[in-house]
């Protein structure tokens, strides 16, 4: 006869940990912002790229995610992380390479069109790969932190008033951050 599995006891999480995870939120927030809102309108207006080469890379991209994104949750699965475990190991290693990559994605180097169009499509989808993977490893790490349906409630919920509050200041200021950053010229 089969005993049935001891019942664990819930540890609830201090709201410091909580308060933690959601400003995660912020950095993820501020990168997918940056992508969403300015970088069409970077890659149009400050590089002059034909708008439907732009938009068949957005398209592509989004593309793209459908398929990385569970390819990365496979990732994070077979992932072997030392101490820390699987997502935190995965957070830890790729959330530098996520930022250069970004980073990557606006330095286009100043060369012909057609090698700028090559520079503008791979890093783009380079940057699509890597941020998939820190954001599956992250949501992940959410019922990795704890099973109790409430704890995970209250972690999400940090998680989404941050990220919408660094949603609506980023989206309605980009523009004029970079006008003012580049001195009233916007392709500085």
């Amino acid at each position: 006869m089969r005993t049935p599995p001891a019942k664990i006891e819930e540890v609830r999480l201090p709201w410091l940990n909580k308060i933690g995870f959601g400003l995660s939120g912020i950095g993820r927030m501020i990168g997918s912002v940056l992508v969403t809102t300015y970088l069409f309108y970077f890659y149009t207006e400050v590089l002059y790229l034909n708008a439907g080469a732009a938009t068949t890379l957005t398209l592509v991209g989004r593309i793209w995610s459908w398929f990385v994104d569970p390819t990365m949750g496979m990732v994070i699965d077979c992932a072997h992380g030392k101490k820390d475990g699987k997502t935190r190991h995965i957070l830890k290693v790729w959330s530098l390479p996520v930022a250069v990559a970004m980073i990557l994605a606006f330095a286009v180097p100043n060369v012909a069109t057609p090698i700028q169009a090559v520079w503008v499509f791979v890093t783009y989808i380079v940057f699509q790969t890597l941020d998939s993977l820190v954001k599956v490893a992250l949501n992940t790490l959410m019922g990795r932190l704890t099973t109790d349906k409430v704890q995970r409630t209250n972690l999400n919920q940090t998680l989404t008033i941050c990220s919408t509050a660094t949603s609506l200041i980023f989206t309605s200021e980009t523009l004029n951050i970079v006008n003012t950053l580049g001195g009233g010229d916007m392709r500085r």
